[in-house]
């Protein structure tokens, strides 16, 4: 008789396995280095993992912390970046002094690259609750402050106060503590880095006794992590009450033998496969057009992606002009007027046909036709091409733009500000207003999601990576851009029966 398979619906005979016996509890880890964190202070958290007797579920845990505006009484207010992660610059993973993994511009990667091309316009709800993000409420102090809607109108057409989803909250968010006792704001936010970015329980049993996992994040400055006012003048911002809330799984000592047995089975280590990131920068500046060269030393067996943002640090031609501090230049960038762009490693280039970008146009739909190649390229580079939102909340007025959208520079190339009228305007947002901002990617794997070290080998023959980009004619702008640069690698991770831990990049 000819074999034939089951519908799922109907085969009563695929069960699930039965689990071996566990107990899942919750663990707070502090940091040891202190209880109060601050960029003018004590500006990095280090906080150790470890267990004798239980598996570490990363996908069910997260990082909490409290931020507080240290400003004195009567100063400067402040709200809140596009991410969560906009507080932490860089995130490191070591096991005996030796670093595993180390995640560089991590601020500006999630508040440019991540959150605005990963999240979708529902997860903004949730991220209002635990990322500072602006959901459902009013634009003022009051982050709790439902919208106030004359009557007669729909939710999100209330002058002044219009809710739009998409915009920073009010820069008047968090006063000084000092002036208002218990302003403040808790954080939730998923810890990031190789390890904490797969589905595998961690064997923290493994480890050798006393040399546990720590992670260690570099806060950043205060003129940058988030939207204030005024300039600070003190040590700016405050992180207090900051744990790790790990999900922890107790098994049993047979389960941790056969962890041991299969360890030697593997010659001596126990692997967990995931992904980690390489960062590197340069400038182009104002002038310079045509083809521009950003060097990318990325030696590694499988590049999987690559992200690029151009930023400007020139706010000399805003309106004011204001600072650093009170934009929103971590989530801002724009496009530098680039034409075309790929990836060079050694002689080859990936795609082999450049991917079009709009460089200078003054034609709103010429305009629309060229950015929705680099949108596309960017969810293949997530691997998200296929998703119901594929780019998170990236938009037609949020993509290549500025708050001046349909006017003069409002092919948003990055400049913060400009020459209108002959008066200066500023380009860059500022709080309270809309969330702007144009990363773009560069596919390199061949097996999406279905297989490792699936990308390009830039290791084995030690070649050079470039991102090649061709700019129009006239130049970035009118400042000069700083260009940002994230390769996203395969990563092996090795728990070694000596209870060290090593990696294969």
């Amino acid at each position: 008789m000819e074999d034939r398979s089951l519908p799922a619906s109907i085969n009563y005979g695929a069960v699930l396995p039965q689990a071996v016996p566990a107990i899942q509890h919750r663990r707070k880890y502090y940091p040891n280095n202190g209880l109060a964190f601050s960029p003018g202070g004590n500006n990095q958290i280090r906080i150790e993992i470890s267990s004798p007797s239980a598996l570490l579920d990363p996908k069910n845990s997260y990082l909490s912390f409290e931020v507080v505006n240290a400003e004195a009484g009567g100063g400067a207010t402040f709200g809140f970046e596009n991410s969560p992660y906009s507080f932490f610059n860089r995130l490191t993973l070591e096991q005996g002094g030796k670093v595993l993994c180390r995640w560089d511009e991590l601020s500006r990667y999630c508040c440019a690259v991540i959150n605005p091309a990963q999240t979708n316009i529902n997860g903004r709800g949730f991220d209002s609750l635990t990322e500072g993000a602006r959901g459902y409420n009013a634009d003022g102090a009051g982050n709790n402050a439902p919208e106030v809607v004359p009557a007669g109108l729909p939710v999100g057409t209330s002058p002044g106060t219009a809710y739009l989803n998409l915009n920073h909250n009010s820069d008047a968010l968090i006063p000084p503590l000092a002036g208002a006792p218990g302003a403040s704001k808790k954080f939730a936010v998923p810890l990031l880095g190789g390890l904490f970015t797969q589905e595998k329980m961690l064997p923290l049993p493994l480890l050798k006794p006393g040399q546990p996992l720590v992670v260690t994040l570099t806060l950043e400055v205060a003129e940058r992590a988030v939207l204030w006012s005024a300039p600070p003048v003190g040590n700016g911002y405050e992180l207090r009450n900051v744990y790790y809330a790990a999900s922890l799984v107790e098994v049993g000592r047979d389960v941790l033998d056969q962890f041991r047995m299969v360890q030697q089975n593997m010659g001596g280590s126990l692997v967990i496969s995931s992904h980690d990131m390489d960062n590197n920068s340069d400038t182009i500046a104002a002038a310079q057009s045509g083809e521009q060269v950003i060097r990318c030393p990325s030696r590694h067996k499988s590049l999987k992606s690559l992200f690029w943002t151009a930023h400007s640090e020139n706010y000399a031609g805003t309106l004011g002009p204001i600072t650093q501090a009170e934009a929103s230049s971590l989530t801002y960038c724009g496009s530098a007027n680039v034409t075309e762009y790929q990836l060079k490693v050694g002689a080859v280039v990936y795609p082999p046909t450049a991917i079009r970008a709009p460089g200078v146009t003054t034609g709103a739909n010429d305009y629309d036709k060229k950015r929705s190649e680099c949108l596309m390229e960017l969810a293949k580079a997530f691997g998200s091409l296929g998703w119901a939102s594929p780019t998170g909340y990236l938009h037609t007025a949020g993509y290549m733009t500025s708050i001046l959208n349909g006017g003069p520079n409002g092919n948003g190339n990055g400049d913060n500000g400009a020459l209108i009228g002959g008066f200066p305007a500023t380009l860059v947002p500022q709080g309270s207003q809309a969330i702007i901002a144009t990363p773009f990617g560069i596919d390199l794997e061949s097996f999406q999601r279905t297989a490792i070290e699936s990308g390009v080998d830039s290791e084995t023959l030690a070649e050079a990576v470039n991102l090649v980009l061709t700019v129009d004619a006239g130049g970035v702008g009118n400042e000069d851009k700083n260009i940002n640069v994230w390769s996203l690698y395969d990563q092996h991770y090795y728990f070694k029966s000596d209870g060290m831990m090593d990696v294969s990049n």
